[in-house]
């Protein structure tokens, strides 16, 4: 039986998706009337940075690919690398023990939420920078296919998640090549659905 005011990671889950969908249908009517705002050229380049073959590559997918490995390469050190990342990890799998060994609950709970918002500002700059456009609803497909990941890999294991979250990308990407593109859409739902039939902690197990 669980004490009056314990959350587990399902209902914290829960609600941030139902906080972001607030905040997207209130930006939705307040910014921009909810329509995209290009995003500079500078960055997203106007036409291909160079090709092979019949593959065009752009500035914006170079920028978007070459931050996004350095920003998860950091996001990583700092996690298992460092004495703020213990903290965190340790909050998150007992955070019972966690005030028994003297870290600050309170504090690296806020810690933590700002090292997710930079996290999160930076994966919606890159997305930007892939759509040449920004706009308040701009992750919510991605944030759905986040969750698919993130319950095939098992809750809380980062590096099955990055594994999944690599391994969905080039099948959609396969699936768009020789297929219709809007396949690609599901596929992640589709093998979330047998996944959790099969093994329902995941393909990596639940860890933290």
């Amino acid at each position: 039986m669980k004490n009056r005011g314990e959350v587990d990671i399902n209902s914290t889950m829960v609600v941030s998706m139902a906080i972001g969908f607030i905040i997207t249908d209130i930006l939705s009517h307040e910014f921009n009337k909810g329509l995209p705002i290009a995003f500079p050229e500078e960055l997203t380049g106007s036409g291909p940075l160079f090709r092979i073959g019949l593959i065009s590559i752009q500035a914006g997918q170079v920028w978007s690919l070459v931050i996004g490995a350095v920003a998860v390469t950091a996001f990583f050190i700092l996690l298992y690398k460092t004495r703020a990342g213990r903290a965190f990890r340790a909050i998150a799998e007992d955070p019972a023990g966690a005030r028994l060994v003297g870290i600050p609950i309170f504090k690296t709970g806020i810690q933590s939420y700002a090292l997710s918002g930079i996290m999160g500002g930076m994966t919606a700059v890159l997305i930007a920078m892939l759509l040449h456009s920004a706009s308040p609803g701009l992750g919510e497909h991605i944030a759905h296919k986040v969750l698919a990941v993130s319950i095939v890999a098992g809750l809380g294991n980062l590096v099955g998640g990055l594994v999944v979250g690599l391994a969905l990308g080039v099948l959609e990407a396969l699936i768009q090549g020789y297929f219709s593109g809007s396949w690609s859409n599901s596929i992640a739902f589709v093998i979330m659905i047998f996944v959790i039939l099969w093994k329902p902690k995941g393909l990596f197990g639940i860890k933290v």
